[in-house]
């Protein structure tokens, strides 16, 4: 090859690696995940040096990582009782033991440092909150069961995406954004929800808010339901209702079943809140989000 020839070869390849090069390195990992019937994200990690696989929930409505206490028995984990921090969940608030200076691998090079590791009751080995958000852009892809992670929402391509703000009010560490809903009298509103794909259900409605609208009265009743779970493992009564109409990001959900508690602590008892999106509404979007920004993308998958 004359040297006219090779410099062009050069040229193009030069060329193609600098068009291709944003692209190859924009996507940090994907990590694949287990989806549940009801939503729920789980994927396989380990903690710090142990060599068991243990299975976390990834929880929008988690401000940290929890450790369940059965794991951290079977890790042979000590706990203090000096060492706790006070915790507010869906349930209600509780104290907590804390460890320090964790180390997660969620594999492919992806590791999380944690100064505090909660340690709680929970079914799941863990809980797999905010820190993974606040480091990267996630996608969530429930189509393929992947966790897309990008430094930059620049990077992910939002092609038939719909944009969402979102906020963190009233120092609550958890999404907070607008829903439209239709009730079976007609009336329709748009209020204020938190967005927790931690939560096993498609939308509870706050205490508070349903009393002030008379939902019970409003919607078409199915049946009663006691419930255990949270950070504090209260029971509380469920009313499933029918609502013939919600919608996300102006995307509608027809003939959803929600529930209305009687919960009077946690999440589910603040004012000014609707209720809670849970983990059977967000399965229904590959979602992205960008905490940083403080937006989600939506975008209707195959289960919608």
């Amino acid at each position: 090859m004359d040297l006219h020839a090779l410099l062009s070869v050069k040229r193009i390849f030069l060329f193609v690696g600098l068009f291709l090069t944003p692209a190859l390195h924009a996507q940090i990992a994907s990590l694949p995940f287990e989806l549940k019937k009801n939503g729920h994200i789980i994927f396989e990690v380990q903690l710090n040096d142990h060599p068991e696989k243990l299975e976390f929930l990834l929880d929008t409505g988690a401000s940290g990582e929890l450790l369940a206490k059965h794991t951290a028995d079977k890790l042979g984990i000590s706990l203090s009782e000096e060492q706790q921090i006070n915790a507010t969940g869906v349930s209600g608030s509780t104290s907590l033991n804390v460890i320090h200076n964790q180390r997660l691998d969620l594999g492919q090079g992806i590791f999380l440092r944690l100064r505090n590791l909660a340690v709680a009751d929970n079914p799941t080995d863990g809980l797999l909150g905010a820190t993974i958000f606040r480091k990267y852009v996630c996608l969530i892809d429930y189509d393929n069961r992947q966790l897309e992670l990008y430094e930059s929402i620049d990077d992910v391509d939002k092609t038939g995406f719909t944009e969402i703000p979102f906020t963190f009010d009233n120092r609550i560490p958890i999404p907070q954004l607008d829903m439209d809903f239709t009730l079976s009298n007609g009336e329709t509103f748009s209020e204020r929800v938190f967005y927790d794909i931690g939560a096993g259900t498609s939308f509870i409605f706050n205490t508070p808010f349903a009393a002030k609208l008379n939902i019970l009265k409003k919607s078409k009743a199915i049946k009663t339901i006691k419930v255990e779970g949270g950070l504090t493992q209260t029971k509380v009564t469920h009313k499933k209702v029918m609502l013939p109409s919600l919608a996300l990001g102006g995307h509608p959900l027809d003939s959803v079943v929600v529930r209305v508690t009687n919960s009077k602590k946690g999440l589910l008892s603040f004012e000014n809140y609707a209720g809670v999106i849970g983990s059977q509404i967000a399965k229904r979007f590959n979602t992205i989000i960008d905490y940083k920004n403080k937006f989600i993308y939506i975008k209707p998958n195959q289960r919608n």
